[in-house]
């Protein structure tokens, strides 16, 4: 049985993930997010929430050991997001005024379907 992940964003936790081996790329950037917040504008806010793309890029980060690994990695996460959003542009995509949290969060679910390899 692979490991299960209560989804942090349910605050009574029942939505789950059950996962052969480590969580995909995209569910612990959703992850993340429902952890830090998500913000729109900026990179970080002061209270620590990120955008979408500083996401991405922090757990990549965490993920990957060398500036290399790490380069091509969320070159090729911000791809699929862009792809998966129908936008050359993941930051006016996460910015956009009628965009929502709910947007971020379909938007990585998606993408943990689509890329479970990423």
């Amino acid at each position: 049985m692979g490991e299960v992940l209560d989804d942090p964003i349910e605050a009574h936790g029942a939505f789950r993930f059950e996962i052969a081996g480590a969580p995909p790329l995209y569910v612990r950037v959703r992850a993340r997010l429902a952890l830090t917040g998500w913000a729109q504008g900026v990179e970080r806010d002061r209270r620590g929430a990120e955008s979408l793309s500083t996401a991405v890029r922090e757990v990549v980060a965490a993920l990957e050991s060398t500036p290399a690994r790490r380069a091509v990695r969320e070159a090729r996460a911000r791809n699929h997001l862009r792809r998966l959003a129908s936008t050359s542009n993941l930051d006016h995509w996460n910015d956009a005024p009628d965009r929502f949290r709910r947007d971020v969060d379909a938007l990585l679910l998606d993408a943990a379907v689509a890329f479970p390899s990423d």
